[in-house]
């Protein structure tokens, strides 16, 4: 069973194999524990450890050596990747220059209405107000990236304690001890202790 698939967009420009590579690597192996499946377009291209630092152009023909690598080849696959995902992570982590290709990944993104996370931190190159705006999500790290997605896709990992599930500390709380939350129209959320508890008292908090 899988809870759904995530691309893995980031700058390969200017990186070897191995910088574009390694954390995706370890993203995909991260979901795996989660039965989500990771999508890199990476995959299938070992044999641009011989390039050296990856540019951005045409490795390849569409009807040769190294088709995956070739202009059609690549868009052609990380086009239908982005399309068939449910969840599109934008690792700019790290980036010191914009990457073109990721920045059409994510108005694709948008465009096919995935759930878009983008890694990136202010001042990075592709701290821009459109991309803000089209982001669902803005984290500064990867490890916070990876983190959410099981939440968004609702995985469960077999075998092991989620701590999203983990029960409140002041659970089960009997139902005499549950004040109704009253709603004003007039009033901003959140609500605060003197609307609401939870088997404390105001003084202790809403969810002490």
């Amino acid at each position: 069973m899988s809870y759904g698939r995530v691309y893995l967009a980031g700058p390969i420009t200017g990186l070897n194999y191995d910088g574009a590579q390694d954390w995706r690597r370890g993203a995909e192996e991260f979901l795996a524990e989660w039965d989500i499946e990771g999508m890199s377009p990476m995959r299938g291209k070992k044999y641009l450890e011989a390039v050296g630092i990856i540019e951005a152009t045409s490795y390849g023909q569409p009807d040769g050596e190294w088709a995956l690598s070739s202009a059609s080849g690549f868009t052609s696959r990380d086009h239908g990747d982005c399309m068939r995902a449910d969840v599109i992570l934008a690792n700019f982590e790290g980036a010191d220059r914009v990457s073109i290709g990721t920045v059409l990944e994510v108005a694709w993104a948008h465009a096919y209405r995935k759930q878009l996370i983008v890694v990136m931190a202010e001042g990075n190159p592709h701290w821009h107000a459109m991309i803000r705006e089209l982001a669902g999500y803005i984290v500064p790290t990867l490890a916070q990236g990876l983190d959410i997605i099981p939440a968004i896709l609702n995985a469960k990992r077999t075998g092991a304690v989620d701590y999203r599930m983990t029960p409140h500390p002041t659970y089960p709380v009997p139902a005499s001890d549950i004040s109704p939350v009253h709603f004003d129209p007039e009033r901003p959320f959140p609500y605060g202790p003197e609307d609401t508890h939870v088997g404390v008292s105001p003084d202790e908090g809403a969810f002490a």
